[in-house]
Parts: C-alpha cells; structure tokens; sequence
C-alpha cells in the first residue's frame, strides 16, 4: 500500500527557537583550547561552551559594526546602572554580582536609573537644526519612500504623518520595535517565514533579532504578555489575509477557540472540587491554558481515529 502524499504546506512548521545540528572540522591546538576550557564551564559541557564562544564572537562582531558614538552612549547608561546598583565602589566578586542587578530589581533604584538615563540624554548637546531636513523635504522623502515600497494611498499618508514630527517618529517606531519585542515568543508566521525564505538577507536579519530579543526577554525576566482570545484570532487571520470584521473564523481555528474555552470550563469545575480558595488558585495557576497557535497545533498533529465498518 502506498502512502499518503502530504499535502502541499502541510507537515510541522518550523521552529525558530528549536536547537539545530552543527559539525565541522577542527584543528587539534583548537579542539584541545575548547576542552580545557570547557573544563571551566559549567556543567563542562564542550557543546555549550562552543556555543556561548560563537554566540559571543557573532556580538561581538556587531558591536565592532556599531556606530562609535552609540557605544559611547551605551557605556555611559551602564555605568549609571552600576553606580546606582552600588557596584562601582565595590570589589569582592560575589558582592558585585548581587549588587548589579539592583537598578532592575530595587523598585526605588529603579526609578533613580529611569531619571538618571532620562536626565543624561537631556543633558547631551542636541545637532544643529542645519543637520535636519525641512519639512517639506521630510515629506517629500516620506512619499517617495512609501511609493517605492509599492503600498497604498492610505499606508502613504500615515507614512507622511509620521515624519511630521519626532515625537510621532519615536511614538512609531517604539510601537512596532515593542511588538516584535513582546511577540518574540511566538513562532514565525507564515507571512514571516515567507519572507524569510524570499529573501535570506532580510530572514538572517529576522533570525538575528528574534534571538535577540529572545535573550533579552529572559535576562530582564519579562514574562510574555497575555494574549487575548479574540486578538490571536484577529492575528492569525490577518496573517492569512483574511478580515477579521467582515469574514467568518475559519472552521480550524473556530474549533481551536472552542478547545481553550472547553478547557478552561472543565479547569474551573476542578478546581471547583478543592475545598479552600488556596487550593483552587494553585490549582489553576499549575494548569495554564495553551494559546491558540498551541491549541491549533495540538489539533492539527491529532490523527482522526480510523473508523470500523
């Protein structure tokens, strides 16, 4: 009996975080260097130390690539993390340690670090006017920009709108710098994928960030935000270009949805069972309900049940 053909984009999706297989050859002066010192590393696992060796070569790198004077500035914000976490003054190694993160975790040093960061780039001497362009030229650069990206009258105008000032500038690119920031959790979409495998450049790029921010997530401990369920709903549609507002939710994603609801009546009534309140919280708290990209493929990976005559 021949085997099913799996249909065109079926099979599972890629996953952008999921480790990759890696070999290559070494000389032995260098396999040996790795060893010893793997021996100093945690665990003295040689593979994660040869990933951590890359890892911090590849930032270094872009550091060497970045603008001198934006490393000066970010060397300047660090110091003032130390100074105010009280690291600067300090030279016992393990006190260093629990004191740098203060200017994260101290709510008070917190804010002192938000007003010194604030304060410093007030501080700092604003380019003369000369260096800017007009507004006439800014709005000019804007249409030409938005025409040669091949977008729409209405994606033109709101390009326009945003070069009218830096304030609206800012307020834009922190907007879509913080979705690809907060959504770095999630898997690529399809859309996104796409892109990635059109144009490698750009999908090295995509990678890059995403395992940045990936990173960065993690050492600031941001957990991710809480979806809504209509908001995924609207996002996944409007990744397979479809209007939320005026179309009908496709029949996976409807049965998606139901799945999360279904799961989450039959956690409460559980839950329901446990006699103090204590109880109950731990017990919804240690069963999170899966999103909807978890729900649909959780879905799609079920093999319906052969069905006996």
């Amino acid at each position: 009996m021949k085997g099913r053909k799996r249909a065109p984009g079926g099979g599972r999706k890629p996953n952008p975080n999921k480790k990759v297989m890696f070999s290559t050859r070494l000389e032995p002066e260098v396999m040996a260097a790795l060893r010893a010192g793997a021996q100093t590393w945690p665990g003295q696992n040689i593979s994660t130390f040869a990933e951590y060796l890359i890892n911090k070569g590849l930032r270094d790198r872009d550091e060497a690539e970045r603008d001198p004077a934006l490393r000066g500035l970010l060397l300047l914000i660090a110091r003032l993390a130390d100074e105010i976490s009280g690291v600067r003054l300090e030279s016992h190694k393990f006190l260093r340690s629990e004191l740098r993160n203060r200017w994260r975790t101290d709510l008070f040093k917190f804010r002192a670090f938000k007003f010194a960061v604030k304060k410093l780039l007030d501080t700092l001497e604003e380019p003369p006017e000369s260096s800017s362009m007009t507004a006439q030229e800014r709005e000019k650069y804007a249409r030409e920009a938005a025409e040669a990206l091949g977008h729409n009258p209405e994606f033109t105008k709101l390009f326009v709108e945003i070069q009218k000032s830096p304030e609206a500038l800012g307020a834009s690119v922190f907007g879509n710098f913080w979705i690809r920031f907060t959504h770095s959790d999630l898997p690529f979409t399809d859309s996104e994928r796409s892109i990635i495998s059109k144009y490698p450049a750009m999908g090295r790029l995509m990678e890059r960030e995403n395992y940045d921010f990936h990173k960065a997530r993690k050492a600031l401990e941001l957990k991710p935000e809480e979806e809504d369920l209509a908001d995924a709903i609207r996002r996944i549609m409007k990744d397979r270009n479809l209007d939320f507002e005026n179309e009908p939710v496709p029949p996976d994603i409807r049965k998606a949805r139901d799945f999360i609801i279904d799961r989450g009546v039959s956690l409460h009534e559980a839950a329901a069972t446990l006699p103090t309140a204590i109880e109950r919280l731990k017990h919804i708290r240690s069963n999170p309900l899966p999103t909807l990209d978890e729900a649909l493929k959780l879905l799609k990976s079920q093999k319906p049940k052969d069905k006996r005559r």
